[in-house]
């Protein structure tokens, strides 16, 4: 017999959530894509955890916003699933190997690994630690098609989970010589095929793998670089902002369709 968790071992989420929703970890994106809703209400706001509801034409959706890494996306996405989600799209960002050229790229990640601790407190077998986690064909088919209908190629990637944003991105900066070598290794280990990375993408493919549900991550590439300037900067930036407005746009018409179908 199986089991599932509910409403009932949720510790932040107390109420049912529409069947279909958007998460981000910035907070600003989650804040320009309620624009894009009606009769917007909030629905949870605790730990860092915040969750509005709305419509889009006649559907209801989610809107939230989840911490940054495993440990806290991951315990939100449980929580969603147990409160009656059931397609999740998280919509974070790219920024390996970005440039002004590739900033209108729509990447779709259809699967993601090395993910370990969330896996192990699960109770997942050691052997399987890391292991490839897979998005739902069934949001990829539907945001590929509505991808197409919109004149955007997309590209599909493999998401390499990272606990340590600025180790993976600054390895030169540690103090430590084989602390350097080894994390260049593991970089040079998996940038064979192409690949993203991120910090929630493998979270959600575990969670929705143990709710017997839906998840997909679509990343848009921003450029993120040192310095006091945001990805929101300046002339790319002012292509990032623009670029936000169709993904938006793909997200919310996918999931539209999604659920008109159902």
């Amino acid at each position: 017999m199986s089991h599932q968790f509910t409403l009932q071992e949720n510790v932040l989420i107390k109420h049912p959530l529409p069947q279909a929703g958007i998460v981000c970890s910035n907070p600003q994106r989650s804040q320009r894509l309620l624009a894009r809703l009606k009769n917007v209400q909030l629905h949870t706001d605790s730990w860092g955890v915040t969750v509005h509801t709305g419509h889009y034409g006649s559907h209801p959706l989610f809107v939230a916003g989840v911490p940054m890494g495993a440990g806290g996306s991951g315990f939100a996405f449980l929580e969603m699933y147990a409160a009656e989600a059931r397609y999740i799209v998280r919509y974070g960002s790219n920024d390996r190997y970005v440039t002004e050229e590739n900033l209108r790229d729509i990447i779709l990640v259809d699967e993601a690994d090395n993910l370990y601790g969330l896996m192990r407190d699960s109770g997942v077998p050691a052997d399987r630690w890391g292991e490839s986690l897979y998005a739902s064909e069934k949001l990829i088919k539907v945001l590929s098609q509505r991808a197409d209908s919109l004149g955007y190629p997309v590209r599909r990637m493999v998401c390499h989970h990272v606990e340590d944003y600025h180790a993976y991105n600054y390895p030169e900066l540690s103090p430590n010589p084989q602390q350097v070598r080894r994390t260049l290794q593991t970089l040079e280990n998996r940038s064979q095929k192409a690949s993203a990375w991120d910090m929630e993408t493998a979270a959600l493919f575990w969670r929705a793998q143990q709710a017997a549900a839906h998840g997909v991550t679509v990343l848009q590439s921003l450029i993120k670089h040192r310095g006091t300037a945001t990805p929101y900067d300046g002339r790319h930036g002012e292509t990032s902002l623009a670029m936000e407005q169709v993904f938006q746009q793909l997200i919310l018409d996918a999931l539209t369709d999604l659920l008109s179908a159902a």
